[in-house]
């Protein structure tokens, strides 16, 4: 039996929809799956049917089973297998609500919070082939519980530039939770969603994953589309495979469901940004793999400044620094290093329809910035200095280094 985390502590990119839609195509095979919903906001067992806030208050809930376990103020006494409801999307849940996020103030007080859930789910292992949990979307205490009790781990990724930007900063927590708490936690892989193949800026994004990720951290190669049945379907409190068995969505969590049972018997772990994980990695390959999503960041944030060009000259405003200030020598070459010989998103293309050319007028620029013709400036006029300070700015951040 494995415990599997979805996790990303950004919110809004298809964890509860990829928890719930992943176990009931599980179950259309015959396994025995338990959802777990560890969000005080309660958005899986919204989803699941169980809608009566009232309803879920007068039973159990995984508040009440965690502090059990640890002993701590619990309002009513409950082990795990108490709490399991059978909701009416036909699947077995530990239902939430807001009384978790007092549990979670609670286990601060406690010995052993880390392995709270670990410990709360034990006694219900063997009664299911997988338990799946849908994190909260945030790093603190609930979501170290939720790593510390898996041995898998799911990162939803929405196709979009700044759900990407927070990938580095995750992979180092989880890099954390296996060096202290969880040796055995492994990375089942990176899974897009939300993915819109009309537009240009999801193709590109998509495409910067796969390429750069490939051979650093697993991608899944299935990909969950951008529909509005998926929506529908949580609104009805039943699974997309139940409300359109026959849709592009339903199709996309089956070959999940076909790719997660693969690599639960064959998985990569994950390692730091910028540690030795020292827990069955070796330091070069734990290097590799943050570089990785370093490099995607960088990447990222270079074509966007390729395709917003003019941006040098507007006003600086108050707490904003003007443009074509010297960039420090070490972070100029510390990134060059990392990013190698990687062309920025848009360059390729620029250099084919350079602004004010033949089509300029229906680019556009897909980061949400003015096209070459509009701006009336282009890439040849801003120094080096500039551009590469508004890329180590941006990855600045998504490193917390200060520049």
């Amino acid at each position: 039996m494995a415990v599997v985390t979805v996790m990303n502590q950004k919110g809004g990119v298809g964890k509860t929809t990829t928890t719930m839609n992943l176990a009931a195509a599980l179950q259309e095979r015959g396994w025995r799956v338990l959802a777990v919903d560890l969000d005080p906001q309660g958005s899986l067992t919204t989803c699941c049917g169980l809608t009566d806030p009232s309803v879920v208050a007068a039973r159990p809930t995984i508040a009440d089973a965690l502090l059990t376990t640890v002993h701590g103020p619990f309002a009513r006494r409950a082990t795990a297998r108490e709490a399991v409801v059978a909701t009416p999307a036909g699947l077995d849940i530990l239902p939430a609500n807001q009384q978790l996020s007092m549990a979670e103030t609670a286990l601060h007080t406690v010995y052993g919070r880390e392995y709270a859930l670990r410990d709360t789910l034990a006694g219900i292992r063997g009664e299911y082939d997988l338990i799946l949990i849908d994190s909260v979307p945030t790093l603190g205490l609930l979501a170290v519980n939720a790593l510390a009790a898996a041995e898998g781990l799911i990162i939803p990724v929405q196709a979009e530039y700044l759900a990407v930007h927070g990938l580095a900063q995750l992979l180092d927590s989880v890099a954390l939770v296996r060096e202290r708490l969880n040796p055995g936690l492994k990375i089942l892989g990176i899974l897009l969603t939300m993915v819109d193949g009309r537009t240009r800026h999801g193709r590109e994004i998509v495409a910067a994953v796969r390429e750069t990720l490939t051979g650093r951290i697993p991608v899944f190669q299935v990909q969950i589309p951008v529909q509005i049945k998926l929506k529908d379907a949580a609104r009805m409190g039943m699974s997309v495979l139940a409300f359109d068995p026959n849709g592009r969505a339903s199709q996309a969590y089956r070959d999940l469901a076909t790719e997660v049972i693969e690599r639960l018997e064959s998985t990569v772990p994950v390692a730091s940004a910028d540690r030795k994980s020292g827990v069955g990695d070796s330091g070069d390959s734990a290097r590799e793999r943050g570089e990785g999503v370093i490099c995607l960041a960088a990447r990222l944030a270079a074509g966007s400044q390729a395709r917003t060009p003019g941006r040098e000259s507007a006003a600086a405003g108050p707490g904003r620094e003007p443009a074509g200030l010297p960039v420090p020598r070490r972070p100029a070459a510390w990134l060059a290093d990392r990013m190698g010989d990687a062309a920025p998103l848009g360059t390729e293309e620029r250099r084919e329809n350079p602004p004010g050319g033949e089509g300029a007028e229906s680019r556009g620029t897909g980061f949400g910035g003015p096209s070459g013709a509009d701006s009336g400036t282009t890439d040849a006029g801003r120094g080096d200095s500039a551009r590469n300070g508004s890329v180590l700015k941006r990855m600045g951040r998504v490193l917390s280094w200060p520049i």
